[in-house]
């Protein structure tokens, strides 16, 4: 069932975690977009600018947490709609498969290989990603998530209000950097109009 919110406080935590492990290829920027609704799901955007080098590869997988904890609470979400296009919009090959906590999405094509730089837009829905509380409501979200196998350079993330409210109705904001289970905040965030921007 969703959940119709009706308060106006907002606390939002997100973590842009990644692995500093050096690889032949890396990640030049990680930016999403988060479009909440008022029935508590949210639409998705990342944009994910790889730099692959003279490497060849097939493509990338992209690991996204469907299941954590918050303090001795386990959430589990719903991810669906899937898409994963290109800068022009061509959509790429795509598998999808679970493992562990994480839905699994292979992207590229087994047949052949690819260099240099590459552009992956993921878009996808979440239900049941919001937390509830009496005082207010909290989104807490993995931006890039821990799996990467690579050096991102640079992540960001823009959360969206629903309609009718604005950054006025954010009580608090977070964001946390480094390896999983740390707590650092190399990181920094803005409100203006109806959203919350963060920046690594």
């Amino acid at each position: 069932m969703r959940h119709s919110r009706n308060r106006k406080d907002w606390l939002i935590l997100l973590i842009a975690l990644w692995a500093a492990t050096s690889f032949a290829y890396y990640i030049e920027s990680f930016d999403t977009e988060i479009y909440l609704s008022t029935d508590g799901s949210y639409n998705v955007v990342e944009n994910i600018q790889v730099n692959f080098g003279t490497e060849q590869r097939h493509g990338i997988y992209r690991n996204i947490p469907y299941k954590y904890k918050k303090g001795f609470k386990t959430n589990t979400v719903l991810l669906s709609d899937f898409e994963v296009v290109d800068a022009k919009g061509n959509k790429y090959q795509k598998a999808m498969s679970k493992e562990g906590d994480y839905q699994k999405i292979r992207i590229g094509s087994p047949d052949f290989t690819i260099t240099g730089r590459q552009t992956y837009i993921i878009k996808y829905q979440v239900e049941r990603g919001m937390l509830y509380f009496d005082d207010y409501d909290e989104l807490y979200w993995n931006v890039t998530g821990t799996e990467w196998n690579c050096y991102i350079n640079s992540a960001t993330a823009t959360v969206y209000l629903p309609q009718g409210m604005s950054g006025g109705d954010v009580v608090d904001a977070h964001c946390f950097t480094g390896a999983y289970g740390t707590e650092e905040k190399k990181c920094e965030f803005s409100v203006s109009g109806n959203s919350v921007q963060f920046s690594t």
